[in-house]
């Protein structure tokens, strides 16, 4: 069996569905693992052979400068999730916007960029055991909080 991995990988279009309502448009995103333990460089590859490893990637339309997360996994645990852009015009990395816990309690807002990233890893959330396995990734984009 081979398994590839990619270290933070190139920024690719994830195959995410969209929702769209008045104000927010949701999209939704599945993931087959985890993009490592919290704090260790991302294992991340969007629409790999198998899936999204290590999250989502997700395009932005003009308006859109808030977004909420949802995160349910497989281990039924609250997973550890991070929400990243290229900040520094360097394509092959992301720079971490906001850290959550299962879900973000209230809209983050974004900087001025064209897509975002959600990555899922292992590791503590809240102080207990995160194990992100594979799951699902809700997420609500808006131009107001």
């Amino acid at each position: 069996m081979l398994m590839v991995m990619c270290l933070t990988g190139s920024f690719a279009p994830s195959l995410a569905r969209a929702d769209d309502d008045d104000d927010r448009r949701t999209r939704t995103a599945r993931y087959v693992a985890s993009a490592g333990a919290s704090a260790a460089p991302s294992l991340y590859w969007a629409d790999s052979p198998i899936g999204n490893i290590g999250g989502a990637e997700f395009r932005l339309k003009n308006d859109e400068h808030f977004i909420e997360v949802r995160v349910s996994d497989g281990s039924g645990l609250d997973v550890h999730g991070e929400i990243g852009a290229d900040l520094d015009g360097i394509e092959q990395t992301s720079e971490t916007i906001a850290e959550f816990c299962g879900r973000t309690e209230a809209p983050i807002e974004l900087p001025d960029v064209d897509s975002v990233r959600v990555i899922v890893r292992s590791g503590s959330c809240d102080g207990g055991p995160a194990l992100a396995t594979s799951g699902r990734m809700k997420v609500k984009l808006s131009g107001n909080p």
